[in-house]
């Protein structure tokens, strides 16, 4: 392998999402409008194996405040008490709708 392909892979763009990706995401926007909060144990539940990827995704879409921000998160004690593990704010952000109506009907 050349130095240039090893390098070059190193700063590539991450892979567009999947189908199965995407719809998982609109279920995750779908929670955050009606509930307001999100963790990872929902997302995963929803059917991503990774949720922490689906948050990063969120964030750079504007549908969750930063990481670094501490207004963005809030951390609760899990079920046995011996840890935390954070529930993320929904930033307000609604998805953009439509023009036309899919499907071809009228």
């Amino acid at each position: 392998m050349k130095l240039s392909q090893i390098l070059g892979g190193l700063f590539s763009r991450p892979l567009a999402a999947t189908d199965h990706q995407t719809t998982i995401q609109g279920r995750v926007i779908t929670h955050l409008v009606k509930h307001g909060v999100i963790d990872a144990r929902t997302v995963l539940h929803m059917g991503t194996t990774d949720a922490h990827k689906m948050f990063t995704r969120l964030r750079r879409q504007g549908y969750l405040f930063r990481a670094d921000n501490p207004r963005g998160h809030f951390l609760v004690p899990n079920h046995s008490g011996s840890g935390k593990y954070r529930v993320h704010y929904w930033t307000g952000k609604r998805p953009e709708r439509r023009a036309k109506v899919r499907g071809g009907r009228s």
